[in-house]
């Protein structure tokens, strides 16, 4: 009887200390699969799915490893492990998640046109919509990706960077229909929203926002309200992408205010950024052809 009473309290303190190590296993395998070491984060996930303390737990450690496979373009293989997940919404999502990474637009939507993702849980549903919203953008049905953008900012809640993402695609769709008022509106309302979250500026959604809204007002041509618009931009020393992005848009409209200095001078900043030769290529064209009116006009 001792001993039986013995067995069952070590087992009992085994339990503990592999439940307790859990947390800590799944955020090592979560590192894994964020630095992209994803034939090792899906064999650290697979092991923890057979040690995992609940269903929901066990769910997550099956949708990482699946997605981890889904990284390494064994789709086949992803979907099938996707689909053995026994909770409906995360198994859903995870097959969502794998068919858009590996662009299977078209096979989404097919699969996941009628999917009641508004009762999944609260804490992905946002992101299923966002998924479908994009899948239905990218086989040109803008007015169905438009409908779960706009759900899918409704419900994201706290997550800023989610929902900044979506508010700036609901305004590119709604420039894309020709409905220029509602995009206007939109993008409008999303620098409000930067405006009251400052750190979020630096993230790349912000810069692409103003430089959609100024081209949009530009054709208006109400030019000095698109130069106020990118005079909310905010230059560091070490520049990117987007400030030479951001310098070529001012070069642009002072170059048609007729203001050929000063869009000369945005121009040349632009071009000694370290960015995408294609930009470089590009704005230096732009350079050339300003060169030459002067010239011309000598």
């Amino acid at each position: 009887m001792f001993k039986k009473v013995f067995i069952i309290a070590v087992l009992s303190v085994l339990g503990m200390n592999l439940l307790a190590g859990f947390p800590e296993d799944f955020q090592n395998a979560a590192k894994l699969y964020r630095k992209r070491k994803n034939q090792e984060a899906y064999e650290a996930f697979m092991k923890l799915a057979g040690t995992a303390p609940s269903k929901p737990s066990k769910a997550e450690c099956l949708k990482f490893a699946a997605m981890s496979l889904g990284n390494q373009k064994k789709y086949d293989q992803a979907m099938e492990l996707a689909k053995s997940i026994k909770l409906k919404p995360v198994s859903v999502y995870t097959q969502m998640e794998i068919m858009n990474k590996n662009r299977k637009f078209k096979e989404l939507v097919e699969a996941f046109r009628k999917e009641e993702i508004s009762s999944w849980p609260d804490k992905f549903n946002y992101k299923g919509f966002k998924l479908r919203g994009i899948a239905y953008a990218q086989i040109s049905e803008p007015e169905k990706a438009l409908k779960d953008f706009e759900q899918s900012s409704k419900l994201a809640g706290s997550d800023l960077r989610e929902k900044f993402w979506i508010i700036n695609n609901i305004a590119s769709l709604y420039n894309k229909l020709g409905n220029n008022k509602k995009a206007k509106e939109t993008y409008r309302m999303a620098l409000e929203l930067y405006d009251a979250n400052p750190s979020l500026k630096s993230w790349h959604c912000y810069p692409r926002a103003l430089l959609d809204l100024s081209a949009m007002v530009k054709k208006e041509n109400k030019l000095d309200e698109a130069v106020a618009i990118l005079d909310r931009f905010k230059f560091y020393k070490k520049r990117s992408s987007w400030d030479c992005l951001i310098l070529e848009a001012y070069g642009d409209i002072y170059s048609e205010q007729g203001k050929d200095d000063i869009a000369l001078k945005k121009y040349k900043e632009a071009v000694v950024i370290k960015t995408h030769k294609s930009f470089i290529k590009r704005i230096s064209k732009k350079i050339d052809t300003l060169k030459k009116r002067a010239k011309n006009n000598e």
